[in-house]
């Protein structure tokens, strides 16, 4: 920057004394002005994987990529084991990858009833390998990864069954320090991405029962919930309001999903199929052209006039 400031200095005596060289230089300013102001708009995704998941040509991050010229999505992890014991390991990937916005994809349900295992002596070990192997790599460019379906819809039922819980009214004291531990996850990574100077919103993410009430009532019968201990909107509530006291931005997919004529999720997974990922692409690339259209509509005429 300051041999850019050094360059941009030009005297009058300079320039009176030979304006071709002047004219040169301006191409030079102009050039590199260029490429410091204009770039694409690197989105980087901190997520547990599962909201992303799908096919490399279906899923949904890529197809915001494809469908909005000017968008370079980039994967940063967030939720290793080992990250809770590096405070700057995010920061300094988000730096590394000199990406502007942060988008933190969180399955809400899936996040306020899994069990977190406790830090050991192992973690520890894994985490200085972690360091040692990634010190010089780059943050990863892809984010998926092929999902399983559940042999049946028992299994499927047994395995989703306890995010039930993150919609039980009244709320508990269990799931009170639940939703105590999720705020300060969140916290801590709005946290950081503002260290490195970068917006940063939310993009909750469903649990499939959520949309799909036929599954919500057999999950309801098989855990034995009334009708009158659910609020299954209870979570985007709880959240928005969260969100809203910290004036952070919140892209809430439920909404759509549950637009959609047909299931959004691939049979008995909680990925989303075709349709789905369609929805949520929607969703959260009209949120970003809406944010930054100016900066994505000049990237893309520079990128044709290139």
């Amino acid at each position: 920057t300051s041999d850019l400031l050094a360059t941009m200095a030009v005297s009058p005596a300079v320039e009176s004394a030979g304006a071709p060289a002047l004219a040169a230089g301006r191409d030079v300013v102009d050039e590199r002005v260029s490429q410091l102001a204009v770039g694409p708009l690197r989105v980087a995704v901190l997520s547990d994987e599962l909201p992303t998941r799908g096919a490399a040509e279906s899923a949904y991050l890529d197809r915001v990529e494809r469908e909005l010229p000017g968008v370079r999505i980039v994967s940063v992890e967030s939720h290793q084991p080992w990250t809770r014991h590096a405070a700057g390991e995010i920061t300094e990937q988000l730096v590394a990858t000199r990406t502007d916005l942060a988008l933190i994809v969180l399955s809400v349900c899936d996040d306020l009833t899994r069990e977190v295992p406790a830090a050991s002596w192992f973690d520890w070990r894994q985490f200085e390998l972690a360091r040692a192997l990634g010190a010089s790599s780059a943050a990863p460019e892809t984010r998926t990864t092929a999902v399983e379906p559940a042999d049946d819809l028992e299994s499927f039922c047994e395995t989703i069954g306890p995010q039930l819980a993150a919609c039980r009214t009244p709320i508990d004291d269990t799931m009170r320090k639940r939703w105590a531990r999720t705020y300060r996850r969140v916290d801590r990574l709005v946290a950081q991405c503002r260290a490195a100077d970068l917006a940063v919103a939310v993009v909750l993410v469903p649990g499939e029962f959520q949309v799909n009430g036929q599954l919500c009532d057999t999950l309801a019968r098989r855990n034995g919930y009334t009708q009158k201990q659910l609020d299954v909107d209870l979570p985007q509530r709880k959240f928005a309001c969260y969100a809203a006291d910290r004036k952070l931005p919140l892209i809430d997919l439920l909404p759509s999903l549950r637009l959609c004529q047909q299931s959004p999720y691939q049979r008995h997974t909680e990925a989303f199929n075709e349709q789905g990922h369609e929805a949520a692409a929607q969703v959260v690339g009209g949120w970003i052209q809406s944010r930054y259209s100016h900066q994505l509509s000049l990237s893309a005429r520079l990128t044709k006039a290139q």
